[in-house]
């Protein structure tokens, strides 16, 4: 591949970052109460727990480019709404991930 080639996959991951950061911002955002981000967040991190146990050692940066872009718009919005306690969901996206790997690892989750 060619040096274009590696700069246009650069920059199209932190556009899908850019991209995951407003959804999260919109996300929370527009979640009726802090329940409802408390909930979205845990199935988030079942998400992310499922492909870091997909990828194991095959992670790149991009991914966590593209995690850490969710969940900076995740938090931001939830924090101009006041929706939840950022520690809290903090702790349950924790919670949300090793749930995530856990039914990866017991072939609960495909």
């Amino acid at each position: 591949m060619n040096k274009k080639g590696v700069e246009w996959l650069d920059s199209l991951g932190d556009a899908y970052a850019l991209i995951l950061l407003f959804v999260g911002l919109l996300i929370s955002f527009f979640a009726g109460s802090a329940l409802i981000n408390y909930i979205i967040i845990i199935i988030s991190g079942i998400i992310i727990g499922r492909i870091h146990y997909v990828k194991k050692h095959k992670h790149s940066a991009l991914f966590w480019v593209i995690v850490i872009g969710f969940l900076i718009g995740f938090f931001l919005g939830a924090f101009i709404r006041d929706r939840g306690n950022l520690i809290v969901i903090s702790i349950l996206l924790v919670v949300g991930w090793k749930i995530g790997k856990y039914l990866m690892k017991e072939n609960i989750l495909k």
